[in-house]
């Protein structure tokens, strides 16, 4: 369980507007228009808080089960009014900090013999994709003797948001005063498999 009070703590500035794919000079092949672009700043004051619990145990001759959960707020306190144009709230959640994440995973490690382990990740809103929230799972499994492990393993097993590129106003809109802010979406790569050989010595 924290809190930490910070001065000037980093910030992902937002400009106001809806984002344009066409945007950039025409020598580049865009329309003219000036893109809008987003960096990190120092705004004003903020907070970090949040709680975190993780357990395992043990269910079984080497079988585990694990778990984990936490609440991540990160809300700013003060904004100076030079960088303040409506698109930074003072007490809303930072884009980019999932406000809630949670992990369930299982695990079998024999010392020989056929192993095998997965995890379910959970990531809340105001995720750092600018998506809705979502769940992956990577699991493993794999054979072990005495001296050599062959071991399969998977991530994003769930596939989701591969989406390839990122999608100009495909996220999820961002509160400002009076008003939601248009969000481009970014995507998680892909189903992906791989094979690794171990010798243990």
């Amino acid at each position: 369980l924290y809190r930490v009070n910070l001065r000037n703590p980093a910030s992902t500035y937002v400009p106001a507007g809806t984002p344009d794919s066409d945007c950039g000079s025409k020598a580049d092949g865009g329309d003219g228009t000036p893109c809008l672009i987003s960096y990190a700043i120092n705004a004003g004051d903020g907070v970090y808080q949040g709680i975190e619990i993780s357990a395992q145990r043990r269910v079984a001759s080497y079988v585990t089960l694990h778990a984990g959960w936490a609440v991540r707020s990160n809300y700013l306190t003060g904004i100076p009014p030079y960088i303040q144009d409506g698109t930074l709230v003072l007490g809303e959640q930072g884009q980019g900090t999932p406000l809630q994440k949670a992990t369930l995973g299982l695990t079998v490690a024999p010392p020989r013999g056929f192993m095998f382990s997965s995890t379910l990740v959970y990531d809340g809103s105001y995720n750092e994709l600018f998506q809705p929230p979502f769940v992956t799972l990577a699991a493993s499994v794999g054979y072990r003797w005495p001296t050599y492990e062959v071991l399969l393993s998977g991530t994003n097993l769930t596939n989701v948001y591969d989406q390839r590129f990122i999608t100009t106003n495909g996220g999820v809109p961002y509160g400002i005063i009076g008003a939601l802010q248009p969000s481009n979406s970014y995507p998680l790569q892909g189903t992906a498999f791989n094979v690794s050989i171990a010798r243990h010595f």
